[in-house]
């Protein structure tokens, strides 16, 4: 798969219904209980579109998007306007001075953390120890952060605050649709999923 890094057209996202989807085997014991096994470690975003009404420079622009990617073969950014922005979140240490850019989701003491792979660059501000000095790092593939103006033991927390995309691609290799008589190309059903 091949990451083509340009944003699904903006305009059109704002049609998407938008999931969170897990995977989770269920089994039925022999004494009416249930048994759950988690098999994804990490849930997936989905993004849905039912019924798009586009207008023809709207419709081409998709069409040209989709034949771009190859369909289902290749990846993409998708702005999810729900769920696209971190304010001072501790990052995930990896090793010295190297961390892994991170959006936590917490209730009392539980807490998941989402690794985020496609951060928008040109927002990214990194501190130490949750004060607002700057810190200078580098950013490589995936969303890890190598901390550059300073050695780390590896005890100090590193927060970041930026906004990001989703890395997704489209779910099927097939995108139908229909014209009216009004001149509004219809898209019945098609969808995005995360990788």
């Amino acid at each position: 798969m091949v990451f083509i890094d340009n944003n699904f057209p903006i305009d059109i996202s704002y049609g998407a219904q938008i999931g969170i989807k897990h995977n989770t085997t269920i089994i039925n014991t022999q004494y009416g209980r249930e048994k759950t096994y988690i098999n994804w470690l990490n849930s997936r975003n989905i993004f849905n579109f039912f019924n798009l009404a586009l207008k023809k420079d709207q419709m081409e622009l998709l069409i040209t998007f989709f034949r771009l990617t190859n369909g289902a073969a290749n990846s993409f950014r998708f702005k999810d306007f729900s769920d696209y922005s971190v304010n001072k979140h501790k990052l995930l240490f990896i090793k010295k001075n190297t961390y892994q850019l991170v959006k936590r989701y917490s209730i009392a003491a539980n807490e998941q953390i989402r690794k985020i792979v496609k951060p928008v660059i040109s927002s990214i501000k990194i501190f130490r120890d949750n004060n607002d000095k700057l810190v200078k790092f580098t950013l490589s593939d995936q969303g890890v952060v190598l901390i550059e103006d300073e050695v780390l033991s590896g005890n100090e927390d590193i927060f970041a605050s930026y906004e990001f995309d989703n890395h997704v691609r489209f779910v099927n290799d097939t995108l139908l649709y229909n014209i009216n008589d009004s001149g509004i190309f219809l898209f019945k059903n098609f969808g995005l999923i995360e990788v």
